[in-house]
């Protein structure tokens, strides 16, 4: 890989880093090519679960490199966008740890990512009505999605940044750490989003990015295609089975169907605690009508699944907490 991109893993995490400090970490050909193949990588790692984005030197990513765009090239990859990612960012999570600024393309960059954890003081704009451009990164897309509308058109329009603090207060920034301690915090954030299932991680982003403005129903059409694998797969089996056993899960991304496998949407029989913990629901619909309270536990007003003779009664516990007080599984 080119140096303009350095990749390091660490444990189930892999750090990508920005790496023309000399130019402020801005965008030219090489670097896109390079950061592309990079969240290649990430997602072709079978051990690599997170992501994290950051700039070496001073700042997280000044943009453009305009120097090269006046001599005719734009650092973007037909299909993938600029840098590489903001049209096609990876399949698995992606956090952006941001020190001293992200700026222009920068800031589309970070907002490519899924969370973002900034430095005290961190600049976020997009300037680039300044120079005679605008941002053309997504940022004109995605800014209105995580700021109010007022503030994403001042930041469009005046080409004035606004601080980490402030972006935080908005819900944009994820988490502000100390000056000089964003990619610190930022590793410390991906190793808890990867203690979780990959597959559910992956099924989990894909949906919130993707319903983003759609109606309820065409929300609950989406998500019938990762209904049927996540709920199928050996990590969804294993989680809760893990539950019930009262230890932690061994997750590793794998997908298991059976012909014998109902299809999703269609009635399950709970017949066994295994079975129960296998599926929990008895139809795709019933994951919006059974609230979870916390730890595998539901509430409702409703009678519960039907539970085979002999079942454990843990697995009936687990449906009433609402009409049985402090009944709680445990």
């Amino acid at each position: 890989m080119a140096d303009e991109v350095l990749t390091e893993i660490r444990g189930k995490v892999m750090v990508i880093t920005l790496n023309r400090p000399e130019a402020m970490n801005s965008v030219n050909q090489e670097l896109a090519q390079a950061l592309a193949a990079a969240v290649d990588e990430l997602d072709a790692n079978p051990d690599v679960s997170v992501g994290v984005l950051t700039g070496n030197g001073r700042g997280f990513c000044a943009g453009m490199d305009l120097k090269a765009f006046v001599q005719g090239s734009f650092p973007s990859i037909p299909g993938r966008g600029f840098g590489g990612i903001t049209e096609q960012p990876p399949k698995k999570p992606l956090i952006a740890a941001v020190e001293g600024f992200a700026l222009a393309g920068g800031c589309e960059l970070a907002l490519t990512c899924d969370l973002i954890v900034a430095a005290e003081g961190a600049k976020f704009g997009i300037p680039e009505a300044g120079v005679g451009l605008f941002a053309a990164a997504g940022g004109l897309l995605r800014l209105p999605r995580v700021l109010p509308y007022g503030v994403a058109m001042r930041m469009a329009l005046t080409a004035k940044p606004i601080l980490a603090e402030e972006a935080h207060g908005y819900g944009m920034v994820a988490e502000v750490a100390p000056k000089g301690e964003a990619l610190d915090k930022a590793i410390e954030l991906a190793e808890q989003i990867a203690k979780n299932a990959p597959l559910a991680l992956m099924a989990s982003k894909e949906i919130i990015r993707e319903t983003q403005g759609r109606t309820e129903e065409e929300f609950w059409e989406y998500q019938k295609k990762h209904y049927g694998v996540i709920f199928k797969s050996e990590d969804g089996k294993e989680g809760a089975t893990a539950f019930a056993e009262k230890r932690p899960p061994k997750l590793a991304g794998q997908v298991t169907r059976t012909s014998q496998e109902p299809e999703p949407g269609r009635g399950m029989s709970y017949t066994s605690c295994d079975n129960f913990s296998a599926r929990f629901f008895s139809s795709y619909t019933e994951v919006a009508r059974w609230p979870m309270v916390g730890h595998g536990e539901f509430s409702t007003g409703r009678a519960p699944p039907r539970i085979a003779a002999g079942s454990s009664s843990r697995c009936e516990r687990l449906w009433k907490h609402r009409t049985n007080g402090d009944n709680r599984s445990r």
